[in-house]
């Protein structure tokens, strides 16, 4: 399905609203600053993919769902760095979570050492991410691509990243709706294990989110072509001092729309009237 990129910009407020009002399914990337937060939506089902760094996660979730509705299904963290996953910790306080997927890495930080003293604290079922699984909440369905169970153990949390690919089920024709690939902070060594050893269809997506929040270790010239993306989004934090995104990574997605939460906020894409749109954040 394609998406409806044209003339976003004269859309009206009140045709916005309407849209959204009838919205049936989301994609969020969440504006968490310098970190990764994506939230997957189907009416009351969640899936969050990270939680970006301190308590902003919560703030953009009071913004995308129902003030009554105090679950998410599923928590992904991708790796275990600051940026992906103190909001979770957050997350774990304030909501009901019935399953966490997590990476199976060699370093064992304080940080880490509380977020699953505070899962197994509150009884909540969790398990290691690996290549074949798949979840699903609602009409979500989310099939990891890595890592690869033989890599067990990686020293490099980045190249340990958690790779999934995001569809909506099926439209009326039998064909998959939108597909996302979030990438976590994977580097070029992890994206060329990953074109390696998966099905070419699984790579080809819709909308790719940028690697390693833009750096120039990771959406490389293979990962692009392997995954041929109709858009891309770059979650970023506004004037970070790492310098991303990363010139040279522009410049490889200088044909392709790229949105970046640290210009537009929060990236939604969104089903609504049978068609996916996406919409910036104010």
């Amino acid at each position: 399905m394609k998406l409806s990129l044209v003339s976003l910009a004269i859309i009206t407020f009140l045709t916005w609203a309407l849209l959204i009002k009838t919205a049936e399914r989301k994609v969020v990337f969440l504006d968490v600053g310098q970190g990764d937060a994506t939230l997957l939506q189907d009416g009351n089902y969640q899936i969050l993919v990270d939680g970006g760094p301190g308590m902003k996660v919560l703030e953009e979730l009071g913004e995308q769902m129902d003030w009554t509705d105090k679950r998410v299904e599923i928590l992904v963290l991708t790796h275990p760095q600051e940026d992906h996953m103190e909001g979770l910790l957050h997350v774990l306080d304030r909501y009901e979570v019935g399953l966490v997927l997590i990476p199976r890495v060699a370093t064992d930080t304080l940080l880490q050492k509380e977020w699953l003293k505070r899962i197994q604290e509150k009884g909540i079922d969790w398990r290691f991410a690996w290549a074949g699984q798949q979840i699903t909440a609602g009409a979500i369905k989310v099939q990891i691509l890595a890592p690869f169970e033989d890599g067990a153990m990686v020293r490099n949390v980045n190249e340990a990243s958690v790779i999934a690919r995001v569809v909506y089920g099926n439209n009326n024709n039998g064909k998959e709706e939108l597909s996302f690939l979030l990438t976590g902070d994977a580097e070029k060594k992890g994206e060329n294990v990953l074109i390696a050893r998966t099905d070419p269809s699984l790579l080809n997506i819709d909308v790719l989110k940028a690697g390693h929040h833009g750096s120039k270790t990771s959406t490389t010239p293979a990962m692009i072509s392997a995954t041929t993306p109709q858009a891309v989004v770059v979650s970023v934090g506004a004037d970070n001092k790492y310098g991303h995104p990363a010139q040279e990574v522009l410049d490889r997605l200088s044909k392709i729309p790229v949105w970046r939460t640290d210009e537009d906020g929060a990236v939604e894409f969104f089903l609504a009237q049978g068609k996916w749109w996406v919409r910036e954040g104010e």
